[in-house]
């Protein structure tokens, strides 16, 4: 019991940059902002996906998808206002972890990634099925599509945070749907799960009789 260590004295650091001596600016007040920031809008898509489990999650949606909106026309430009140069792009550090807060808060905005999630939610919080322009942004998101390598000067690092971005993006969505599509139609899940206990098997033949 003696040997058990105290952790009071341990010191807390907000952010997963490591410490360093740099006066880059973005390993300070401005750098955890994004970090906070980006932590920030993952919550609210946890927060998303676990309201779809829900029974009657209407209004929690509708409250949810109000936050993230608000995140993205409010903090988001706020923080990466201040990594933009002269021609319009994020300032980059060799000397920073591949990837840092600014570049993955900027991947999460550029690629539609928080877009979607936003409009999802609040497509869902207004009715059982998405409207056309929920689809509409869907199949034009950025977020659902690699960088294709050929696409002009495309570095490895760009081309995994895209890669890295999609997945999320498929994994996250494909969460909020199946969640949802079982709460309006619990018959669905039940199915699945007495075909996989009793291993019911059917065939159809070309006149569509089981």
């Amino acid at each position: 019991w003696e040997c058990l260590r105290d952790n009071r004295d341990l010191e807390v650091v907000v952010g997963w940059e490591p410490i360093t001596k740099s006066k880059d600016p973005r390993r300070y007040t401005d750098t955890r902002a994004c970090m906070l920031t980006l932590l920030s809008a993952r919550n609210l898509i946890l927060r998303i996906i676990a309201a779809t489990v829900e029974q009657d999650s209407t209004a929690l949606l509708g409250k949810l998808s109000s936050e993230l909106n608000n995140l993205l026309e409010e903090r988001v430009p706020k923080c990466l206002e201040k990594f933009k140069t002269s021609g319009d792009r994020i300032r980059v550090d060799n000397q920073l972890i591949p990837l840092d807060a600014v570049e993955r808060l900027r991947e999460a905005t550029e690629s539609g990634q928080l877009q979607i999630i936003f409009k999802l939610a609040e497509s869902l919080a207004k009715t059982s099925r998405l409207d056309a322009d929920c689809i509409d942004a869907v199949r034009s998101a950025a977020c659902f599509e690699v960088i294709q390598l050929d696409e002009g000067v495309v570095t490895f690092k760009e081309f995994m945070l895209r890669a890295a971005t999609v997945g999320e993006t498929l994994a996250f969505v494909g969460a909020i749907c199946v969640a949802y599509a079982n709460q309006i139609d619990p018959q669905i899940g039940s199915k699945k799960n007495r075909k996989k206990g009793g291993k019911e098997l059917t065939t159809v033949n070309s006149n569509g009789v089981q």
